[in-house]
């Protein structure tokens, strides 16, 4: 299955401990160039100091095909997205203890 294939098939998911999370994002990447294995680990940090200190929050994920950027705002990744071939805009939310994960348009 190619990035572009998965990234059609993937609706809105809930209720994911960090784990699903990662492996949701992971899934969606793993095709792609070197530059987004280690982006991917960076926005995974952020995630977690997020996780750490706060109770609530929402991030925006975008992929292209050599790299990532997770931000507070979907604006942000927008604009980075649009420098390059964008192959998908996410929306991640952090609420009661789990995350859901969902591809949007923007």
């Amino acid at each position: 299955m190619k990035i572009n294939e998965y990234i059609i098939m993937t609706t809105k998911k809930q209720n994911l401990p960090l784990s699903g999370l990662i492996l949701e994002m992971r899934n969606i990447i793993h095709n792609n160039g070197r530059f987004c294995f280690s982006d991917f680990v960076r926005d995974i940090e952020i995630l977690i100091s997020m996780q750490e200190k706060m109770n609530d929050f929402i991030q925006y994920w975008a992929i292209r095909e050599n790299g990532t950027k997770i931000a507070d705002y979907s604006h942000e990744v927008k604009i980075w997205a649009q420098s390059c071939k964008c192959q998908g805009i996410y929306k991640i939310t952090f609420e009661n203890g789990f995350y859901s994960f969902e591809r949007i348009n923007i």
